[in-house]
């Protein structure tokens, strides 16, 4: 089981355009659809501020560039995280709105007048953000599926439909605990660990768990499945994929550095993920073949 597992593992690999491919092309759907929101919300900002401050021609090109000038001081290079928490906080956003606007305006504009403008500005400025990433979680939910999809049907044998349907089902299910890690996370650091930590550790026996309800419910004990030894050795081949997973991630992340290594390194990320949870299914399957055998010999031996 662990050599084939780590044969089956290696081969999913071949399958890495797929959802780069797709996280690429949403991603590129996310930036024009964030980068177009944020030009918007900061132009609208900038034009209703000349009007306040009496200023009969905006120059928006120079403030557009000055305002892109300051994101671009943020470092992006060491702490991606940290990084782009600075660029999502409002206070950033608004003092960095404040001086852009006051290096152009000067004392013609009174800041006490254009508060709730600059609140309605940051609001619309987050959700340009927003946009962005939930157009990168489309893009590793879609090719999470098709991922799923493709890997599951080289490794078992079951019907499009079932293959669709549990597809869908793993998708689901992945992209909520991604959402809630996310959300974990922005409330407390640690929470979101603990929850990652959880997950890993628990992973096999979910694996297995879903293995049975897809394909052992009502033909086999769930005992029979759950079995302490087969979670010890899905346990030693999620290891195994998460070393492997990681040195790899740490490779790409060390030579592309910032939002280029993450981007090439997710797909491996899911690829590792995909990798644990079908080899419990296969276990499941190939545990059925030869109970299937076994009954079938004690027939014919009848």
């Amino acid at each position: 089981m662990i050599k084939k597992g780590l044969l089956d593992f290696l081969k999913c690999f071949k399958y890495y355009l797929v959802p780069f491919g797709l996280l690429a092309i949403f991603t590129m759907f996310g930036l024009q659809i964030g980068v177009t929101s944020l030009s918007n919300a900061v132009k609208d900002f900038f034009t209703k501020a000349g009007e306040m401050a009496n200023q009969a021609h905006v120059d928006f090109p120079a403030m557009w560039s000055a305002f892109v000038g300051e994101i671009s001081k943020v470092n992006f290079s060491n702490d991606l995280g940290e990084a782009f928490r600075t660029i999502f906080s409002k206070e950033w956003l608004g003092n960095t709105l404040k001086a852009v606007a006051m290096n152009f305006f000067g004392d013609s504009l009174n800041w006490n007048d254009v508060g709730s403008l600059l609140t309605e500005t940051l609001a619309r400025i987050v959700m340009s953000f927003v946009y962005f990433g939930v157009m990168i979680l489309i893009g590793l939910a879609a090719g999470l599926f098709l991922l799923t999809i493709l890997i599951r049907r080289q490794l078992t044998k079951v019907k499009v439909g079932k293959l669709v349907l549990y597809s869908l089902a793993d998708t689901a299910i992945w992209a909520l605990l991604l959402v809630l890690l996310i959300l974990l996370w922005r409330v407390a650091v640690w929470l979101g660990i603990l929850i990652l930590v959880i997950g890993i550790i628990s992973l096999p026996f979910i694996c297995l768990c879903e293995g049975y309800l897809f394909y052992g419910i009502k033909k086999i004990p769930f005992g029979q499945a759950a079995h302490i030894k087969n979670i010890l050795i899905i346990y030693l081949l999620e290891i195994v994929f998460l070393l492997i997973t990681a040195a790899i991630t740490a490779l790409l992340v060390l030579i592309f550095k910032g939002f280029m290594g993450i981007m090439l390194a997710l797909p491996i990320v899911e690829i590792g993920i995909i990798a644990v949870g079908l080899t419990a299914e296969n276990y499941i399957l190939n545990f059925l073949a030869k109970k299937q055998d076994e009954m079938t010999k004690v027939e014919e031996a009848k």
